[in-house]
């Protein structure tokens, strides 16, 4: 995020700002207005004036960046708007708020009509974030659209704009109808619109957000290391069933000598030992034995050889024998499940709180729950969202720390609580799918929308039907961890192809900017 934070610096000085009109681009010159360092805001405005620009698919301005707050929405004033941007833009992109821009009430500023007075040939793009229709009554936001003024505020926002932008189909589509309504038989009866509206997907730049941080899954080695395996896992000594060599004389400086007395175990010691640890197989005993016995640094120079030579032998003799071995029980491994969560997630947590003390009391210490930016306090609610839910609490942190952060967590998988509502299923963006597969992280949800079009259940992540099947599906990822593996590599495979910034979708882009 080194990048995002230095233009955020930059953007405090006018000659930044000003430096950003010097050229114009063939295709199209972007203005985003007032963006905010947060995370819609990352994925609507920023990653795009970045990314776009570098690959010289347009030129990109912004007139401020700001830190987020939740409690203060968007405020775009008068003083902002500079003519020759005006003039130099193609786009003016403009984030959700429930301040009027489209019509001169009140105040008598229309900032839509200063732009088109400006540049007659300008386009206005308006984003909408969520279905303000359909806020439940607990929502921190519900209050602010009780006031009808606040909804025809954003309804003329929308009417009045070129084009509209969400990242939730069923939004585009809720919109559509409520706005065709408008126009035939509502308060728009008998008024003009072009305006059109538009589902843009979100997409990240691993680039970006991980710019400055060393992203290393269990499965990985460091490269240096990687090659010396591998060369490690062709040699062979010249007699295999040799097992008295001497260390060599050339062996590193940096790792112990070989125990005084120590004897390489036969292939029986292996079985024996590794299948009293619940191992289940030789492979599982074989690989066990030379991860132990490399991290204690008991294998050095030629010894090496003869341990790869170990390897190959003991998986050769189960391959043949292992059924004659009967398979013991196999110790499940604790899971660690992360929900990330703000204050709009209160109602959705607590309605898992049933489920979440019931995973806790039936597995114990197999299960670890992390809460990461949500302590379930809230003045609008009068109880605690994780009341009674053992958990970990990992404190907010702003959007340059966010991704360090959530990678430092070393999460399972992670939990995306929501109920099936009218309101999640139009509002609820994927951001959160994206951040967890680009560290190999699958998902838990409910089996809504978008959710239930992005995944493939048991894939690429897992979704559950009915709230109880929380319980029996974590104890099955308890008892075999390898699904959540498997999950997470098949979940960044997708992320990677269809919600990063690359030339496939680069048209999809490019429709909503024409």
């Amino acid at each position: 995020m080194k990048q995002v934070i230095s233009t955020y610096k930059e953007l405090q000085q006018d000659r930044f700002r000003d430096s950003q009109f010097i050229d114009d681009h063939p295709e199209k010159n972007i203005l985003f207005i007032s963006p905010q360092l947060s995370g819609q805001h990352l994925y609507k405005f920023i990653l795009p004036y970045i990314v776009l620009y570098e690959q010289n698919l347009w030129n990109s301005a912004f007139t401020s960046l700001t830190k987020y707050s939740s409690d203060k929405q968007v405020e775009i004033k008068d003083s902002l708007i500079r003519s020759h941007e005006i003039m130099w833009a193609d786009y003016v992109v403009i984030p959700f708020t429930t301040q009027n821009l489209a019509t001169s009430a009140g105040d008598g500023f229309s900032l839509y009509q200063q732009i088109r007075d400006i540049n007659p040939e300008v386009k206005i793009i308006y984003h909408v974030d969520y279905n303000y229709y359909l806020l439940p009554t607990s929502h921190p936001y519900h209050s602010k659209f009780q006031d009808r003024q606040a909804i025809k505020s954003v309804e003329d926002n929308i009417f009045y704009a070129d084009t509209v932008v969400v990242t939730n189909f069923l939004l585009q589509q809720y919109l559509h109808d409520v706005f065709k309504e408008l126009k035939e038989t509502g308060r728009y009866k008998n008024r003009v619109t072009g305006v059109a509206i538009s589902c843009l997907p979100m997409l990240s730049d691993p680039e970006t957000i991980f710019e400055n941080m060393v992203i290393e899954h269990d499965d990985q080695k460091p490269k240096e290391e990687e090659a010396n395996a591998s060369d490690q896992e062709n040699e062979l000594p010249e007699n295999p069933e040799s097992t008295d060599e001497a260390p060599a004389a050339d062996a590193p400086k940096n790792k112990p000598p070989l125990p005084e007395g120590f004897t390489p175990p036969t292939i029986k010691d292996l079985h024996d030992y590794y299948t009293s640890k619940g191992y289940e197989d030789a492979q599982d005993a074989a690989i066990a034995f030379i991860t132990v016995h490399d991290n204690l640094g008991w294998v050095l120079g030629k010894e090496k050889k003869v341990i790869t030579a170990w390897k190959k032998l003991a998986l050769s003799f189960y391959k043949h024998k292992k059924e004659e071995f009967s398979a013991p029980t196999v110790e499940p491994a604790p899971i660690k499940v992360g929900i990330v969560a703000s204050k709009f997630y209160h109602d959705d947590i607590r309605a898992y709180a049933k489920e979440l003390r019931a995973i806790k009391e039936k597995y114990g210490d197999n299960f670890q729950l992390v809460v990461f930016g949500y302590n379930g306090e809230d003045e609008a609610y009068p109880n605690n969202a994780l009341e009674g839910i053992e958990h970990e609490y990992v404190r907010p942190v702003t959007i340059n720390h966010y991704f360090k952060t959530l990678y430092s967590l070393k999460l399972d998988a992670l939990f995306i609580p929501l109920r099936k509502t009218e309101y999640n299923e139009t509002s609820e963006n994927y951001n959160k799918f994206i951040e967890a597969a680009l560290l190999k992280v699958p998902v838990i949800t409910y089996n809504i929308f978008p959710y239930s079009e992005l995944l493939t259940n048991e894939s690429d992540g897992f979704m559950i039907n009915k709230k109880a099947e929380l319980i029996e599906l974590i104890g099955r990822l308890i008892d075999d961890p390898s699904i959540l593996k498997k999950a997470g590599q098949t979940a960044m495979e997708l992320a990677l192809d269809n919600f990063c910034f690359h030339d496939n979708n680069m048209e999809l882009i490019s429709k909503v900017y024409s």
